[in-house]
């Protein structure tokens, strides 16, 4: 039960809600997930398992791309 993340672009794009020390959300949000009706979140840029794969590419080549 946080107020804050390290990571607002998952609350942003939908992934994670915050509820804080509220409980009367907490159960709402709860209830809700359990219900299957959450929030329709997505996955947000590059968060795709492949940072691995980009950091040693950079290594070798040097080159940063923002798009892969």
């Amino acid at each position: 039960m946080r107020e804050k993340t390290e990571r607002p672009i998952t609350c942003a794009q939908g992934t994670h809600v915050l509820v804080g020390q509220d409980t009367d959300r907490l159960c709402a949000e709860v209830q809700r997930a359990l219900d299957r009706n959450g929030h329709a979140g997505k996955i947000p840029p590059l968060w795709d398992s492949c940072a691995g794969e980009r950091i040693a590419k950079v290594i070798l080549t040097g080159s940063v791309s923002e798009s892969s």
